[in-house]
């Protein structure tokens, strides 16, 4: 999590604290970490600009004179970093021990300070924040989780067994091409599932001659190993889609978060209670508990000071109805001659846990985004949405997006679009079409 010192301005505050273990215990740890929302000043020497750089879910110590900024959220936040420093790399370049912010153009150039990489900044004035461009370095969420499993999960999907980046020639193709639209007869569920017999059949048959040969040389033995780490894939991508219930969150509060060198584990936040609102309105306690218990407490706007009042009304995660469930989403292409009357060539589904089922027209797969948004604002916001390794949905505008939102993003590992629930509806639309 991003660091901030004295030399920043807080803008918002929702209650949360943490505490901040060292790398050892001889060292003691920090009580009550303040967790809030604030900004620091960068001025670009070769833009001649001021530009307001804005953190979401930062540790706040006042004791300290410098900022410590994780390349990795800054990454998650859609912006490119490079830490390498220039003198070091092999071919340097001007991307080099740089972060660029594609959104407004800029380029950060880094500094060193004996080994360790910087860039200035300091305290905005008055109106600096009311004149200057803003930008996040951080995503742009009411919550973020640094010790979610998914990241360490993506980065394991990367390599194969002999630990080489999988190949986009080496990935399973789709049993019905995206690109064709012209097929005349889509096959069948039995057609599917004789293929998958098929393939199944083969990998017993390899597996017999594995066995055989394993013992023989070490060539032979590698292959077999390999080929068991394939299966166990395949065994905890079937269980992936059964086993959601540790994805679903009542509220931010419920999330404990804990580490040996960082740890932070997150109270309760301090928001209306009960007592409190019965005394500001005037009511009785079981109407305010009522109250409490009707509405949300999401929103992180607040409505202290200069910089907040400037800030668009990001009230998402309050207009759209909130659902306790995980939705998976695929798109069905059809052929040209099932094109609708309004030009839509394609269906987004977007199906829960339970069997619900949601369809949206589009006409280009990069509308992903636009269906996405009605999805939302008519039947509501999941816990987790779990989408397959495409560029459409996987943009940055779609986790900027989900991040607004208050919902988890889900990306399927490369070769494991099966195990995406959607999938199994889109065979059953087209059978019985």
């Amino acid at each position: 999590m991003v660091v901030l010192g004295k030399n920043c301005t807080v803008f918002d505050d929702m209650g949360l604290t943490c505490t901040v273990n060292t790398f050892t215990k001889a060292a003691g740890k920090i009580e009550r970490v303040p967790i809030l929302d604030a900004v620091l000043a960068y001025d670009c020497p070769h833009l001649a600009k001021t530009f307001v750089l804005l953190f979401r879910n930062a540790l706040y110590i006042p004791e300290i004179q410098h900022n410590l900024l994780p390349p990795f959220i800054v990454r998650e936040a859609g912006h490119q970093l490079d830490e390498c420093p220039k003198f070091q790399s092999s071919g340097p370049s001007i991307k080099n021990h740089s972060l660029y912010c594609l959104e407004v153009n800029l380029r950060i150039h880094f500094g060193l300070t004996n080994i360790i990489s910087f860039f200035h900044t300091r305290k905005p004035t008055r109106d600096e924040l009311e004149g200057c461009d803003k930008l996040f370095l951080t995503p742009d969420s009411t919550s973020w989780d640094p010790y979610s499993s998914h990241f360490s999960h993506y980065e394991d999907a990367m390599l194969d067994a002999e630990g080489e980046i999988i190949s986009k020639d080496e990935r399973i193709t789709e049993l019905v091409e995206q690109d064709e639209v012209d097929y005349h007869e889509l096959p069948s569920i039995s057609t599917l599932e004789a293929l998958v017999n098929e393939l199944i059949d083969r990998n017993e048959i390899y597996y017999e001659e594995l066995m055989k040969l394993k013992g023989r040389t070490p060539l032979m033995f590698v292959r077999f190993l390999a080929f068991k780490v394939k299966i166990s894939k395949c065994n905890l991508g079937c269980k992936a889609s059964s086993n959601l219930e540790p994805l679903f969150i009542a509220d931010i509060s419920d999330l404990n978060f804990e580490s040996e060198a960082l740890a932070v584990n997150s109270e309760k936040t301090k928001g209306v209670n009960p007592k409190f609102l019965a005394k500001v309105w005037s009511i009785r306690k079981d109407e305010a508990a009522n109250a409490v218990e009707c509405n949300t407490q999401l929103n992180r706007q607040s409505s202290e000071g200069l910089l907040s009042r400037q800030f668009s009304t990001n009230d998402r995660m309050l207009r759209y109805k909130r659902i306790k469930s995980c939705f998976f989403t695929d798109t069905m292409f059809v052929t040209s001659k099932a094109k609708s009357r309004r030009g839509n060539t394609m269906l987004q589904l977007f199906v829960s846990d339970k069997g619900f089922l949601a369809v949206y027209g589009m006409k280009l797969k990069s509308d992903f985004k636009e269906a996405l948004h009605l999805f939302c604002k008519e039947i509501g916001v999941p816990i987790t949405l779990v989408v397959d390794p495409s560029g459409e949905q996987t943009s940055k505008a779609v986790r900027k997006f989900c991040n607004q939102v208050g919902t988890t993003l889900h990306i399927l590992q490369e070769s494991t679009q099966w195990t995406n629930r959607a999938e199994l509806y889109i065979g059953l639309l087209k059978e019985s079409v």
